[in-house]
């Protein structure tokens, strides 16, 4: 209930409804893609900042979504882990703070109930590990964990959605702000698919979900391929930064050499993206060189 978190002084409350329309979507029962961008966006369920949504796909009062897959949608246990990982791409790289019941991350397969209507106690299922499909699953979370942990701007409001098909059954979003960039691209369908994805800027980037990596000379990647039942998480290489172009628009101008003035007055200590992109003359420091050498290039275009 959004309203009692905006209205109260909690800071955060366990949201219903995404996990109901979540859960639905990702194992299609339905599919509506507007419905998943709504409930990414934390403002769109009317919270009034994005940490006050607890999310989650699994709790103790629902089935396992493994379970729910492969007793009652029919699907088999690779479609299961497959929609499992899908779901966590997705809660960790939307707004909310995410939650996860033990033994997710393992393909936790079990009813919350018994027939009598009784919970169930479950005990973790180490022994998924022995399958390769739950090592996979398991360090998709570990991944995925991390990138939420070191990344700050998926813990803050930058949210846009750049493509959202229905028909096609992929949805790409970014966040992003001037600092830190994450590109999600994600395909529902049980069909391969093609994309044209668009990117902050050109350059080198690393998509994190497959530890691989692209390299592009303008905002496009033409015709992205996107496995059936997929997620990608693309973020900047980190040994690689376009110099000069300080606010990663792709053009040096004067726009860039403000920022560097600000960097060189500021007494704060430059992130890496801004010690890669401001340090043009290559002596590990950002001075006023820097911003010479910075309206050197930009008057001689």
């Amino acid at each position: 209930n959004s309203y009692q978190i905006n209205s109260t002084d909690f800071d955060s409350g366990w949201d219903y409804s995404y996990h109901h329309n979540m859960f639905d979507n990702i194992l299609n029962i339905y599919l509506d893609l507007n419905n998943v961008a709504s409930h990414i966006n934390a403002y769109s369920q009317g919270y009034s900042f994005v940490t006050g949504p607890i999310n989650y796909m699994e709790s103790h009062d629902e089935n396992r979504l493994v379970y729910q897959a492969t007793e009652f949608q029919n699907q088999t246990f690779e479609e299961a882990y497959n929609r499992s990982k899908l779901a966590a791409t997705i809660l960790f790289t939307g707004h909310g703070v995410p939650m996860i019941y033990s033994g997710q991350e393992l393909g936790q397969s079990a009813p919350s109930r018994d027939s009598g209507g009784s919970p169930i106690q479950q005990p973790i299922q180490w022994d998924n590990l022995e399958n390769s499909l739950v090592q996979e699953l398991n360090n998709h979370y570990k991944t995925l964990i991390d990138l939420r942990n070191t990344t700050s701007v998926l813990k803050e409001p930058p949210l846009e959605i750049k493509y959202l098909d229905n028909n096609y059954k992929c949805l790409i979003y970014w966040r992003a702000d001037q600092d830190e960039k994450v590109i999600v691209a994600i395909n529902f369908d049980t069909e391969q698919k093609s994309l044209d994805l668009e990117f902050p800027n050109s350059g080198d980037w690393t998509e994190v979900v497959n530890d691989t990596q692209i390299s592009i000379d303008s905002n496009w990647y033409g015709e992205f391929s996107l496995a059936p039942l997929s997620s990608y998480v693309f973020v900047p290489s980190s040994d690689q930064c376009n110099q000069g172009d300080l606010n990663s628009d792709v053009t040096i101008n004067i726009v860039d050499v403000i920022a560097l003035v600000n960097i060189v007055l500021s007494d704060d200590t430059p992130n890496d993206f801004q010690a890669c992109a401001g340090d043009l003359s290559g002596d590990g420091i950002i001075n006023i060189i820097d911003i010479i050498a910075l309206v050197n290039i930009i008057l001689s275009q």
